[in-house]
């Protein structure tokens, strides 16, 4: 993901979440300096809907204000970090299923 996630780019990230069949879901956030509302709920939703389903979500390189917007509204604790998409992986993999 490049650029921030708000109300006007939120269909076209669902769209890609929603033709991406993998077990687990890593999201690169590195590119991503804002999340609105819309944004936060977007990932919210997607998160229980993979945890409903078996699967885990990990957001990758989340920027501090990213972090601090998500912990602001107390989505945070929804969400697993990881700093690299190496540490991603080997979380997911250690991940129940």
């Amino acid at each position: 993901m490049t650029g921030p996630l708000t109300v006007t780019t939120v269909p076209a990230f669902q769209s890609k979440l929603r033709s991406d069949p993998s077990h687990n879901l890593i999201l690169d956030f590195t590119a991503v300096p804002y999340v609105d509302s819309i944004g936060m709920g977007t990932l919210v939703d997607v998160n229980i809907r993979h945890r409903r389903d078996g699967k885990s979500v990990c957001l990758v390189g989340a920027s501090e204000r990213v972090r601090s917007l998500l912990k602001l509204s107390r989505v945070d604790r929804f969400f697993r970090f990881c700093n690299s998409l190496a540490e991603a992986q080997a979380a997911l993999l250690a991940a129940p299923r």
